[in-house]
């Protein structure tokens, strides 16, 4: 039937009609709409001015964002020094208005926009008192990430792009790496403990009985957090058992609880490590023998 034909025409023309011009406006939208850009990850060749600690490849990169005026922000320095397993970037997001505006142009007026000094006046809300002209490029680089990560409260806290407290940071940075495989709950060796962890360059240093070195020289040497002395060694160094040299009895308790915790140690690994022979354990679980 012809009335049929021409409705069904219609119809086709309507709906065809119809889609394209809802492909056109969720075009023209989307085109419209801003494209919000991914966090990027600071470099080292260009934001070097920004780190706290130095550049290692091999560690995770963390970007902490201060206002100087924040309470909270100047709680959390001596925090940031303890983060020695990352690369710490940090940046100025003044959020808290006007005075804050002003004190980190006072910042980019120093040689270097993050350094004790300025931490040091931050802790006591003072302006780090730098006579240099407001470095303008560093200034445009610190607005160019303070932008990028879109930062609307400090302290902000981000870990390789993603967001954290400070809590779950510091619970991150104490971690320790498997060695050989093993995952070793340090807490059990805790008498073997030398040095902070934040503070220590190696995580575990085993001396043998016969090393030549001085235990003391080597431990300086490699500053690890952790050190397991044979038991020869430890019967003549009583000072890391971590008693009054006059307290017999503590002296006594002590080499006995450190000689089992260090077999304890050694058992964990088997046959994949060498007692006889210097081991060094990095901060990554890496084993060495040098």
């Amino acid at each position: 039937m012809p009335w049929r034909k021409k409705t069904m025409v219609k119809t086709n023309s309507t709906c065809l009609y119809k889609f394209w011009l809802t492909i056109t406006l969720l075009f023209t939208f989307s085109v419209a709409e801003p494209v919000q850009s991914a966090n990027f990850i600071p470099t080292e060749s260009e934001y070097y001015p920004f780190l706290v600690n130095g550049w290692d490849p091999k560690r995770k990169t963390v970007l902490v964002f201060k206002d100087p005026y924040c309470p909270y922000c100047i709680n959390a320095i001596s925090d940031i020094e303890k983060l020695t397993k990352f690369n710490v970037f940090v940046f100025w997001a003044p959020i808290l208005g006007e005075r804050s505006k002003q004190r980190v142009d006072d910042i980019f007026q120093c040689r270097s926009p993050v350094n004790k000094k300025i931490f040091d006046a931050m802790m006591v809300r003072k302006s780090p008192n730098c006579d240099r002209p407001i470095n303008h490029k560093l200034k445009a680089l610190n607005q160019r990430v303070v932008d990028n990560y879109n930062i609307f409260a400090v302290p902000s806290i981000f870990i390789s792009g993603k967001q954290v407290s400070l809590a779950q940071l510091m619970k991150e940075s104490n971690k320790r790496p498997a060695v050989n495989g093993v995952q070793v709950n340090w807490k059990r060796f805790k008498l073997m403990q030398q040095h902070a962890n934040h503070e220590a360059k190696t995580l575990a240093l085993l001396i043998p009985n016969n090393h030549p070195q001085v235990p003391a020289q080597v431990v300086d040497s490699y500053k690890p957090e952790f050190v397991f002395l044979a038991n020869k060694v430890i019967e003549q160094r009583p000072r890391f058992l971590k008693c009054k040299s006059d307290n017999l009895l503590c002296l006594s308790y002590q080499l006995n609880k450190y000689k089992a915790k260090y077999q304890e140690f050694t058992l964990l690994f088997g046959t994949s490590i060498k007692p006889e022979r210097l081991m060094v354990i990095d901060r990554n679980g890496k084993v060495s023998y040098p």
